[in-house]
């Protein structure tokens, strides 16, 4: 919403046409959950008992790699057609306005790899690293004065807010856990799997059309809550690793936001450009079909997002 909220009019004013503005940033806004801190990888690791490290650095490569296919495909979609953006060179002052623009960026990027850093060499715990990561923050800000009580007393309650939601989240996943589990209904899902003999692939793109039809009208975290319980046992006599599966979740939640009717991404685009949601849905199904793919590349190749969490065993 933020981003959007700057991106659009000023898209619009250098004469990018909507389709090109509002799927990228549907597409883009899908990347946030991905790498890492993201709560939906929190709130799953809670669930699964998987360490959250794990899952934090699982989600940073397909993270690079589903930004890269993005890019990519605007780049050739620009190319095909010109129309779509506008076409006037790069200027001194505009080269000069990047550079700033990414100077201006090193620090935030220098503050994630701090906090994931202290937890990979083991110097931090989870826990310990969100309290070094706000330490880092509250420097940031006094070394670029930004920082008044009215800013601190905002950043205060929305931490509030944001750890309550996450703390009652979490509290009724594992309500909802041991109820699943006591019940037999996970061991009697798992074992109807075992008996109608369906192959991990097969069950794999099974879970993808069951994710991809629950995102059409659940937000990502509802879906998480309601789903991995009941799942997660089945994922593991499927023999999916747990850190490489909680990313593969994470990508079929995008997948969710970007699906109408209740696609949140378009809507939240939609309240900020006023365009139709039909035509903000064409400009996202690009989006849609890449990330789609992009899960097919994973159980492919598991390694990229297992390579990251392997180096660090």
């Amino acid at each position: 919403m933020s981003v959007g909220t700057v991106a659009i009019p000023e898209m619009r004013r250098r004469g990018y046409d909507n389709l090109l503005t509002l799927g990228s940033l549907t597409g883009g806004g899908c990347l946030g959950i991905l790498i890492p801190p993201s709560i939906p990888m929190i709130v799953y690791a809670s669930i699964t008992q998987t360490s959250v490290l794990a899952v934090f650095m699982a989600g940073i490569l397909p993270g690079l790699l589903l930004a890269l296919a993005f890019v990519l495909y605007i780049a050739i979609r620009v190319l095909v057609q010109p129309g779509l953006a506008p076409r006037n060179g790069a200027d001194g002052a505009a080269t000069g306005g990047r550079l700033k623009g990414l100077r201006d960026c090193l620090p935030v990027a220098l503050l994630i790899l701090a906090v994931i850093g202290s937890m990979y060499f083991g110097i931090v715990t989870p826990t310990e690293a969100s309290a070094f990561g706000c330490l880092l923050s509250l420097i940031l800000g006094v070394f670029y004065r930004d920082l008044d009580l009215a800013s601190l007393f905002a950043a205060f309650r929305n931490a509030v807010i944001t750890s309550c939601v996450v703390m009652f989240i979490t509290i009724f996943a594992q309500f909802l856990s041991f109820a699943v589990t006591a019940s037999g209904v996970s061991r009697g899902l798992s074992g109807a799997l075992a008996q109608a003999d369906i192959g991990p692939f097969a069950f794999f793109l099974l879970l993808i059309a069951i994710y991809v039809a629950i995102g059409m009208f659940i937000d990502g975290l509802s879906i998480m809550l309601l789903t991995v319980p009941v799942l997660f046992p089945v994922f593991q006599v499927m023999g999916y690793d747990p850190v490489w599966m909680g990313v593969v979740l994470v990508l079929l939640i995008e997948l969710g936001a970007l699906t109408p009717p209740m696609g949140l991404n378009l809507f939240a685009v939609q309240s900020i450009s006023h365009a139709p949601l039909g035509v903000i849905g064409r400009s996202s199904l690009p989006y849609a079909l890449i990330i789609l793919g992009f899960c097919l590349l994973m159980y492919a190749v598991p390694q990229i997002a297992l390579l990251l969490p392997d180096l660090a065993r």
